[in-house]
């Protein structure tokens, strides 16, 4: 069995200080749960229901050569970096489904990630490439 830790770390290109810091802030804040098996922790989302409250990652279009190819430009130094992971994660799970549109306004973005709206004009998350996008926003 692999680790979950180096396996994270592969996906990511993270350091497992990173990895490790992250799955413990993600446990503090009780978005998941791990449960220990012998010297390896298996990891669960928090309060899951298959039956209401969750979305699906569009896994094909993020992945690139066994990583999450967005990630690697990441480097946790920049606020747009973090911005732009929440509002694709707010995209992803507010989309319908059949269509699989997302239709959201600045004020419900805002209340959702807590990006002010003169932050998501502003920014535009320069350098940064949303998983599954076909394009990077670049400072012009």
């Amino acid at each position: 069995m692999v680790d979950p830790i180096d396996y994270f770390c592969a996906l990511t290109g993270l350091s497992r200080a990173k990895v490790s810091k992250g799955l413990d802030a993600l446990e503090n804040t009780k978005v998941i749960e791990r449960e220990p098996d012998d010297a390896r922790s298996i990891y669960k989302l928090a309060y899951y229901n298959v039956s209401a409250g969750w979305a699906k990652l569009p896994l094909k279009s993020m992945y690139s050569s066994g990583t999450i190819a967005a990630f690697m430009d990441f480097r946790l130094r920049r606020v747009a970096e973090l911005d732009a992971l929440k509002l694709f994660l707010l995209i992803v799970a507010r989309r319908n489904r059949t269509t699989n549109i997302t239709n959201i306004g600045h004020e419900k973005i805002e209340e959702y990630t807590n990006i002010r709206r003169q932050d998501q004009v502003r920014h535009k998350f320069p350098g940064v490439t949303l998983p599954g996008s076909r394009r990077a926003y670049s400072e012009q």
